[in-house]
């Protein structure tokens, strides 16, 4: 079972990552947040963006480690997946931008 060891607003990004939620750049100079795991021996950092952090917080634990493990790639800022015809929800999602 995995465990969050902590999890840190950052305010500025000094280097350029990769948001884990939607596979979206992190952009030097913009916040995200920062969460450090452990599973077993097994330990990861995950980056978000903001309103990922937001759209991850919605879904239940077995839903937030299933996101995590498989690798799902999700819209930015919403809990469909990548290219959901279907979903209105942000202006991202395909749906919403029709």
């Amino acid at each position: 079972m995995t465990k969050n060891l902590s999890e840190e607003r950052i305010k500025s990004a000094r280097k350029a990552h990769v948001c884990n939620w939607c596979n979206e750049p992190i952009e030097v100079g913009t916040s995200y947040v920062r969460q450090r795991n452990v599973d077993g021996n097994d330990a990861w950092t995950v980056r978000l963006h903001p309103e990922c952090d937001e759209a991850f917080g919605t879904l239940d634990h077995f839903e937030q480690e299933e996101s995590m493990v498989y690798g799902q790639t999700y819209t930015r800022g919403c809990t469909c997946e990548y290219g959901d015809v279907f979903c209105d929800r942000t202006e991202r999602c395909l749906g919403g931008a029709q």
